[in-house]
């Protein structure tokens, strides 16, 4: 393995988003991360979009995204010997990320704080909800409910432009964004632990709350609420104008004038049309209040124009303008080609499939991309290394314990 991780080594107890976003990150980056499974595998497998549409277990694309580089390990920790060897392993392990609901590991024999205290060095990190202490720790809840209990789905509605107290319904954002952050924060906790571990020679309990995760980014939108009573949402009408997206002859352009000097030179670009000069689109609050009448105007000139076009006539006038690409521009967009940023990760079963590598690039130790686990893949070896012998494994097999 290369990478600026690779003598880290990560035991993760964790499906679908976040535990497993977290992960993912250490192991993109050499970290060598060992997927404990139970028996059937991880939920996620049997998450759509599948391969050629046919459902399977090696066939999800977001098992595959959210897996790169691990190791698949499945082991039945509702047995006892389950859990022996689990604690078996945790000797040499730097980092347990897990997800498990609240209380769940304490009636199985495997109490966080029992373990921290067995092995003082192993840094604990805790993805749940809500978080472990509090009224709601032992709430349950996904993506929605993260998004819906921070208040980021009401930043994610619309709000009309005369009225920001508006009743409109809040809305869930789309992309697990809420899983996603809270990975994000999960591994940039157990990496300061580690810090932390290198001064201290101990290790640590990081308890990551997804409601708080999802909130943290949210604080401009709390301080206009205590500053101004207002709650935030997406914008149906700009404040200010231009700055919004607008349609154009091959897709969507993001327009953004935030300075009067973007605006003169944007009005230049579009060839300075008299209605230019009226009063009512003086000043980029003149425009926003007039927004009904300064769209379709916009909208005639947009629509004869490709979004690529009016972006780099904007680059040359240092205007902000930008494209807005789908999913399948940008899986063509030639920077990103440039930089790599799409590998091509060989699957022995679903062949070459293109996904994002890690977006942390080391100059000295580049990132691997490398393909997600069958499911079980590594259980012997893992057994063997600690020093079970093939028949036990069988044995272990034929139990249910192990696969």
């Amino acid at each position: 393995m290369t990478g600026p991780l690779r003598s880290l080594r990560v035991v993760e107890y964790g499906q679908g988003i976040a535990a497993p976003f977290a992960g993912k990150l250490f192991a993109d980056l050499g970290a060598d991360v060992i997927k404990i499974e139970p028996p059937g595998g991880d939920w996620l497998r049997r998450r759509a979009p599948f391969a050629d549409d046919g459902p399977g277990l090696e066939r999800s694309g977001p098992f595959f995204y959210l897996n790169t580089g691990k190791r698949s390990v499945v082991l039945n920790l509702e047995s006892e010997t389950g859990r022996a060897i689990f604690e078996r392993l945790l000797p040499e392990v730097d980092i347990l990320i897990e997800d498990t609901p609240d209380g769940w590991l304490a009636e199985r024999g495997l109490a966080p704080d029992a373990m921290r205290r067995q092995f003082p060095r192993l840094v604990l990190v805790s993805v749940t909800p809500f978080g472990r202490t509090g009224p709601h720790r032992g709430y349950r809840g996904g993506d929605f409910i993260g998004a819906a209990a921070s208040g980021l789905a009401y930043l994610a509605r619309p709000r009309a432009f005369a009225d920001v107290r508006s009743e409109l319904p809040p809305i869930r954002p789309a992309g697990n964004q809420v899983g996603f952050v809270t990975g994000l924060a999960a591994a940039l906790g157990a990496l300061i632990a580690l810090f932390g571990r290198a001064k201290s020679g101990e290790g640590d309990t990081v308890d990551v709350s997804m409601q708080e995760a999802a909130l943290a980014g949210l604080g401009p939108s709390f301080a206009q609420w205590s500053y101004q009573g207002h709650i935030v949402g997406r914008a149906a009408l700009p404040d200010s104008a231009p700055i919004c997206l607008m349609r154009c002859r091959d897709g969507w352009v993001w327009l953004q004038c935030s300075e009067e000097h973007h605006w003169r030179a944007f009005v230049e670009m579009m060839g300075s049309p008299d209605w230019a000069a009226l009063d009512i689109f003086q000043d980029r609050f003149t425009r926003g209040a007039n927004w009904d009448a300064l769209e379709p105007l916009l909208l005639e000139w947009t629509l004869q124009h490709d979004k690529e076009e009016i972006f780099r006539e904007a680059q040359a006038r240092r205007i902000p303008h930008a494209p807005a690409y789908t999913f399948e521009e940008v899986l063509r967009n030639t920077h990103l080609l440039a930089r790599g940023a799409f590998p091509a990760v060989a699957h022995p079963l679903l062949g070459d499939v293109r996904i994002p590598r890690s977006p942390l690039v080391f100059s000295a130790t580049p990132p691997e991309t490398r393909r997600p686990p069958l499911l079980g893949e590594h259980t012997g070896d893992l057994l063997v290394h600690l020093g079970f012998d093939r028949g036990a494994i069988a044995a272990l097999a034929a139990d249910g314990i192990v696969a």
